[in-house]
């Protein structure tokens, strides 16, 4: 097995110890797959035709239902006007920080977690 792939394998189950990140390590052997998700054997499963075909129906079914749900009374504003941005109190300028000071601490996480050598 090549060594990109160890590695690869490795900073996978790393990750899925991580709270929240638990479900990347159902996939971790799907590193190296050179297959397709879905085999082209007509014996075996479904193929990429029948698929499509589904995929073609389905999208035409849920489309002709939007068009006769569709409402006449929402408004459409031709004109864009700029109301503002930033920040409009100390409030929010307190929860603008907090979410950057979070944001780089998580970067600095990541940085550290890829800086570390396999186990």
């Amino acid at each position: 097995m090549p060594e990109q792939l160890v590695q690869m394998a490795i900073a996978a189950i790393r990750v899925a110890e991580r709270r929240g990140l638990e479900r990347v390590g159902e996939w971790v052997h799907m590193l190296g797959f050179h297959g397709h998700f879905v085999t082209k054997s007509r014996g075996y499963s479904t193929n990429l035709g029948t698929l499509r075909e589904t995929r073609a129906r389905w999208r035409a079914d849920r489309d002709q239902v939007d068009d006769e749900l569709e409402d006449e009374s929402t408004p459409v504003l031709p004109v864009w006007e700029y109301v503002g941005s930033g920040c409009l109190n100390p409030g929010d300028v307190l929860l603008a920080a907090g979410v950057e000071a979070s944001i780089r601490v998580a970067r600095e996480a990541l940085l550290d977690l890829r800086a570390r050598p396999p186990a």
